[in-house]
């Protein structure tokens, strides 16, 4: 009879254990059930977020290569505007070399026209 109670105590311990193996296989299939719609709801926002951070980095470098671009035409500008400068200068300097040269020019001219006038005068004092 102790025998007997022993087997029949292993045998309930073992169809416990299996119950709860059971149970336990079906909370497990549960939360994959469940589980696997959330990864795929991860892997999917994951995805979109790794998707929005290749486009923000490629605004970001395009945004670089923009600001680049805009302070090398800044700088070609400046350039520009310092030969624009230098180059009325230069003009304005030719203009007033010229200028000075007619002036010594017309200077000569009217020198050489009162020299002659002088000495037409003193010509005519002397006849």
């Amino acid at each position: 009879m102790v025998l007997n109670t022993q087997k029949l105590s292993v045998q309930l311990l073992d169809m416990i254990v299996f119950e709860y193996c059971l149970l336990l296989l079906v909370i497990i299939t549960k939360f994959i059930k469940w589980m696997v719609p959330l990864l795929i709801v991860l892997h999917a926002t994951s995805l979109y977020i790794t998707v929005y951070h290749c486009i923000s980095l490629y605004i970001i470098v395009y945004h670089c290569i923009s600001l680049y671009i805009t302070v090398y035409h800044c700088i070609s500008l400046y350039i520009t505007l310092h030969h624009c400068t230098s180059l009325y200068i230069a003009v304005h300097h030719y203009i007033s070399l010229y200028i000075t040269i007619y002036q010594s020019i017309s200077l000569y001219i009217a020198l050489h026209c009162s020299t002659s006038l002088n000495i037409a005068l003193n010509h005519f004092k002397s006849l």
